[in-house]
């Protein structure tokens, strides 16, 4: 008989651990990218639904499903952390145009997500990702290296 698989999320929260396991599974969710769309996204890394993680996270209201709850708080997730590194960064979007700065900084908030409580540290490794990942700056790139250490 195969082995049932872990739950995402605890079922019940009745100590300290399964808060913070709670916590860490809403966290996964909340700060996974967004689609082109602006939506969260439908299927897990694993190939599963969204919805059935949603589901062991929050539970649906009269109005809206598990999914569309946390979908909310993925896109304010989202949207504030793109809106901090675009008043972060105002020589980054002049030189690069607002579209391949929100390019830009997508692929920076995957590779580095918010880890602290205050956005001021939002922008830290931008430099070290611009050199490492030429093609979101080029043909700009030295410039752009510059501008975000300076920024």
């Amino acid at each position: 008989m195969p082995a049932k698989p872990k739950p995402f999320a605890p079922a019940k929260v009745a100590s300290t651990r399964d808060l913070a396991d709670l916590q860490r599974a809403m966290w996964r969710v909340i700060s996974r990218p967004l689609t082109a769309a602006n939506g969260m996204q439908r299927r897990w890394s694993d190939g599963q639904p969204t919805s059935k993680v949603a589901a062991q996270i929050a539970k649906p209201n009269d109005r809206l499903t598990s999914f569309e709850r946390l979908e909310i708080y993925n896109r304010m997730y989202w949207f504030r952390v793109l809106d901090n590194l675009y008043e972060d960064c105002p020589g980054l979007r002049a030189v690069l145009g607002d579209a391949k700065f929100i390019r830009l900084a997508e692929a920076y908030l995957v590779k580095y997500p918010s880890g602290s409580f205050t956005l001021r540290n939002l922008p830290s490794r931008l430099a070290k990702f611009i050199r490492a990942h030429p093609r979101y700056t080029k043909p700009h790139t030295a410039l752009c290296h510059d501008l975000a250490r300076f920024e």
